[in-house]
């Protein structure tokens, strides 16, 4: 395992300097985060699940469990690797050296790197809706009180060392523009988070309540952009604000 660990390391330093050289040196990482609110309960996946006061524990990495099924271990590791570095920076050789399997084993569970970055997609989508939605909803109240969780939940998030933005985004604007796959696919990730946020509206005798789900699903989408770009969870509080304007008060 040794050996994956000294990969990684190389593979970190490759990009690196590809970042070095065209974009110059990364800015500083985020500042302190607003820990109010992380008494929200969080559930999901294991980058948005976590709780905040467990965020700097070390976790033991899927390669490196021996009773982690290849095909678990593959997912791990490409949503790893694809997460920080992007989907076309990532080769099956860094995958499969990473997850400690053979690279036939890889084409045989998934096909293709194609079909391994879907089950990635599939996988982050339902961790991502899972917290996200328990965020909202898992402490009750009205509909109001739920909907006005969506910031405080989105700075938790933002404000994590390993937020790296919306993997379907990210997907969407790494892949070829004519090919409907990835934004098939993060359209229905993204009609299952509407309409929850539609319903709420409706609870909440909000106007127009499908037209403001999707305002509100803009600005969100627009927040996580902005916290990729400037690594700043304050975005969560532009968002917040924003929200709160197109929501009449009651």
């Amino acid at each position: 395992m040794a050996g994956n660990r000294q990969a990684d390391r190389r593979f970190r330093r490759q990009i690196a300097a590809q970042r070095a050289r065209f974009c110059g040196n990364p800015p500083d990482g985020p500042g302190d985060t607003d820990h109010s609110v992380s008494r929200i309960e969080l559930f999901g996946g294991w980058r948005y699940g976590v709780p905040m006061s467990e965020a700097d524990q070390p976790t033991v990495d899927a390669a490196e469990d021996a009773q982690t099924p290849p095909r678990e271990r593959l997912i791990e590791s490409a949503k790893n690797l694809f997460c920080r570095y992007g989907i076309n920076s990532v080769g099956v050789d860094a995958i499969v050296e990473r997850a400690g399997t053979a690279k036939t084993t890889l084409y045989k569970l998934f096909g293709s790197k194609d079909g391994l970055v879907e089950a990635v997609l599939d996988q982050e989508g339902r961790a991502w809706r899972s917290w996200f939605l328990t965020a909202i909803d898992g402490p009750g109240g009205s509909a109001r009180e739920r909907l006005d969780r969506i910031g405080p939940a989105l700075k938790i998030w933002f404000g994590r060392d390993d937020f790296f933005g919306c993997p379907f985004i990210n997907a969407v604007g790494e892949s070829d523009k004519t090919d409907d796959r990835m934004r098939t696919l993060a359209i229905a990730h993204k009609t299952i988070v509407i309409e929850r946020l539609s319903a709420l509206c409706a609870e909440a005798a909000v106007p127009e309540p499908e037209q403001t789900a999707h305002t509100i699903g803009l600005i969100m989408d627009g927040a996580i952009v902005m916290a990729l770009i400037t690594r700043d969870p304050s975005a969560a509080d532009v968002a917040a604000r924003a929200c709160a304007a197109v929501i009449p008060p009651p």
